[in-house]
């Protein structure tokens, strides 16, 4: 069966300008283990990866890019992150979907011991990560 692709954008709004502090994240690539306090199931294979001030990589459905900023412990993803638009059985999309909103809404990140956690704008835990690449930076950041 051949599915119809389209990249659409998530929503629109300005783009992120990334910043210096940035670069700690760039070249780096994730994989998601946890999804809002749930274990990631491993049927679909969630990733985040880093590079030049953007953001690419697959919900477990579809394939999404976009820009972001970073910088001591802040975090955003532009609102106009696009996503190809293939269908898949309803679980992997719903999860799909909370992990893309809990991805446009982090707002602050902590980085070390092979993880990345995206927390909310009150610091609630939205998503944890697992280092893909060895050449994952280890430390801590979070604003005061």
């Amino acid at each position: 069966m051949v599915l119809g692709l389209a990249v659409v954008p998530f929503a629109t709004g300005p783009a992120c300008t990334p910043t210096a502090p940035a670069a700690v994240l760039d070249g780096t690539a994730w994989t998601l283990s946890t999804l809002s306090s749930s274990a990631a199931e491993s049927v679909s294979h969630v990733t985040l990866e880093f590079s030049k001030g953007r953001v690419q990589g697959s919900d477990g459905c579809n394939h999404y890019s976009g820009s972001y900023r970073a910088g001591d412990g802040t975090f955003a993803v532009a609102p106009d992150l696009i996503s190809t638009q293939m269908a898949c059985p309803t679980p992997i999309m719903e999860r799909a979907s909370a992990y893309i909103s809990a991805l446009l809404g982090a707002r602050n990140y902590l980085l070390g011991e092979g993880q990345l956690q995206l927390l909310g704008a009150d610091r609630n835990l939205l998503v944890t990560l697992k280092a893909q690449s060895p050449a994952t930076p280890v430390q801590a950041a979070l604003p005061n």
